[in-house]
């Protein structure tokens, strides 16, 4: 009997024995992987490279691969054999809690079990976060799940670190099915680089950033970019809306609100010549909205990389002009009539639908139509209007009915965007889009009621139209932008015939003599009928142009059906008579498909001769020129910058 109970005994002491040292294997390989798992999560933070150099954030497809089902297992085996309900709930809905606990250096793997099994029992998961506990353990209670204080918590005072490390993986995962972010002042914007002096507007501070590919969840985007320029991360602008002292009606707040709700219904436009907005972010106090980067510039800064002097004439880039312009009336047709029929075809081969959709030198151009609008609740913007705002107020940036028609309201060329991409790389002018979709309306709110003129002019009065006028009473219309286009138009056949010199003579004849409600393409006649008429300089521009050899030679001429557009159906003071964007479409589409043609048997539309180094730049109006105190390169204010030798290129939203 004793030999019997000695083996029994023997034999129990040797399981204990081999089980005592498996679990200490076990306790030990969890150890092991808690600090691996630790060191590469440390690894994988990224820190922000801007003025602060502090901000860190873990990437959104580093959560993932760091909290996978085979190291989580090996963690949660510390005692005993993993639940598998334990490593599910760690992997699938806890994976922030588990990685904010192992960037905590006191937290050991029996830590973790156990605050991660009190997390599976009461249901805490990432949806609780961020928690902000100012719990006093004797006295106090807070906000964060009571659960938090029970006894694996309290041992460390976890739930004290985890205030501060939960923010490195709280960066926002922007994607297309969500416009609107609103996110604790704490945590950080998930940018590679971002550059904090940004360009400063009087509303606004554009900031070009880089974010992090694994926070854009965008396929139409991502798809312009390589493998490696993903890889380096996204170029983006990040605007940010600024607090303007000197404006007492102006509330931040309220035009963040604001260009968000106009933003995300008109992003549903999805018209290729618009600049997409990717995210409006309320941030704490601070206010941004982020679009995709331009990487051109503006097509002010076209110009001024174009030089003083003319270039020759040459056929590919007139065509891309009337391609690109072709497809920006098109972004004013699909904002002016989303929900209605785009035009007809102009001719039996080529319909306004075809061009206005979009320009692509080179390639054939098919219809992009307008998409209904969402319905905004979807989206979780508010629908919003300012103090004293309805939809017929000359400051309204949408039209009569804002369900139906939009315009923009400040078209000029700074406004006007270039993008680059690989198919572009041959092209002149890559592709130009409409930007600054939302601001605008607040610009003029600001300085609408104003009776007396003021020096300070946030709208660009030099692209108005002549409804702008404050006695001016009926409601701006959609054709308010037709006027702009028609300044613009005509700016850059300017441009193409007489160089950057030639834009510099037609801008320094403007005449400032304080009155602040004439421009370079109007002048009141009688402010208080609100009576106007083209200006003296635009008009005798407009008459010089056309006589220009390139206009009076024999046969059709681009550029004279170019100047004929802007001065008999553009720049037309009688609203009720300028044309449509739908006509304006038309009339393009016709000249496009002219030069077009040209271009496949005799350039003789497109130009006469290549070289105009000789070719005079029409003399002055006549008209007398005030010189004020200010430089010439303001005499038209900011908004009009003397054309020079080339800059930086600069983004604007």
């Amino acid at each position: 009997m004793r030999s019997r109970n000695t083996t029994t005994t023997a034999t129990g002491t040797g399981q204990w024995r081999l089980g005592f040292w498996s679990s200490k294997a076990r306790k030990r390989a969890a150890e092991d992987k808690l600090d691996q798992i630790r060191e590469s999560t440390r690894n994988s933070l990224v820190t922000v490279e801007d003025d602060t150099g502090n901000l860190k954030f873990l990437p959104a497809g580093k959560i993932n691969a760091l909290t996978n089902a085979l190291d989580v297992e090996t963690v949660m085996s510390y005692d005993r054999t993993a639940n598998p309900d334990l490593v599910r709930f760690v992997c699938t809905e806890a994976q922030k809690i588990f990685l904010s606990l192992v960037l905590q250096q006191g937290v050991t793997a029996s830590h973790m079990v156990s605050i991660m099994k009190d997390c599976l029992r009461h249901g805490v998961n990432d949806r609780w976060l961020p928690v902000e506990c100012s719990r006093n353990p004797r006295t106090a209670r807070c906000n964060c799940p009571q659960t938090a204080h029970a006894t694996g918590w309290e041992v460390i005072k976890v739930v004290y670190h985890l205030q501060d490390i939960q923010w490195w993986l709280l960066s926002p995962v922007f994607s297309s099915e969500e416009f609107v972010y609103n996110i604790p002042s704490r945590c950080v914007l998930p940018f590679l680089k971002l550059d904090s002096k940004g360009k400063h507007g009087h509303f606004s501070i554009v900031h070009k950033a880089t974010l992090h590919p694994d926070h854009l969840k965008m396929g139409q985007l991502r798809g312009k970019f390589t493998n490696d320029e993903t890889e380096r991360g996204i170029q983006v602008a990040l605007k940010e809306l600024k607090n303007v002292d000197d404006s007492p009606d102006y509330n931040v707040e309220k035009a963040w609100e604001h260009e968000v709700s106009c933003l995300a219904r008109i992003s549903t436009l999805c018209h290729p010549n618009l600049i997409r907005p990717l995210a409006g972010i309320k941030k704490g106090a601070k206010h941004y909205i982020m679009f995709e980067w331009a990487d051109g510039g503006s097509l002010r800064d076209i110009w001024i990389r174009e030089g003083q002097n003319p270039k020759s004439l040459d056929g590919a880039r007139i065509i891309s002009f009337l391609e690109q312009f072709c497809g920006l009336t098109g972004a004013l047709l699909a904002m002016h009539n989303p929900n209605g029929r785009i035009p007809g075809p102009t001719d039996g081969n080529e319909s306004v639908s075809t061009v206005a959709a979009g320009a692509s030198r080179g390639s054939s151009i098919s219809i992009l139509r307008p998409r209904p609008a969402q319905d905004p609740q979807s989206l979780q913007v508010p629908e919003l209007r300012l103090p004293g705002e309805h939809s017929s107020e000359e400051g309204s940036f949408m039209s009569e009915d804002p369900d139906v028609h939009w315009r923009h309201g400040d078209l000029k060329p700074d406004n006007i965007l270039v993008f680059k991409t690989a198919t572009d790389s041959g092209s002149w002018l890559g592709t130009l889009k409409i930007a600054d979709l939302g601001l605008a309306k607040q610009h003029v709110f600001s300085t609408s009621n104003r009776i007396q003129p003021t020096g300070q002019r946030y709208t660009t009065s030099q692209y108005e139209a002549p409804e702008a006028m404050p006695s001016f009473r009926e409601p701006r219309s959609r054709k308010y932008d037709i006027w702009s286009m028609g300044c613009i138009i005509l700016e850059f056949v300017i441009l193409l015939l007489y160089g950057g010199s030639g834009l510099n003579v037609f801008y320094g004849e403007h005449r400032n003599e304080g009155n602040t409600t004439d421009t370079l393409y109007f002048t009141v006649t009688d402010r208080g009928r609100g009576l106007a008429e083209v200006s003296n300089i635009a008009d005798h521009w407009i008459r010089s142009i056309l006589q220009d050899c390139e206009c009076t030679r024999e046969g059709r001429s681009v550029f004279r059906d170019l100047v004929l557009l802007v001065k008999d159906k553009l720049l037309v003071v009688d609203y009720t008579r300028r044309i449509g964007a739908d006509d304006l479409a038309e009339e393009l589409a016709a000249i496009l498909k002219e030069a077009r043609h040209s271009a496949m048997e005799a350039p003789c539309y497109l130009f006469g001769r290549k070289d105009r180094a000789d070719v005079k730049t029409p003399g002055t109006s006549g008209g007398r020129v005030v010189r004020t105190r200010r430089s010439r390169s303001q005499f038209l204010g900011d908004d009009l910058p003397r054309i020079h030798t080339p800059q930086t290129p600069t983004n604007q939203v």
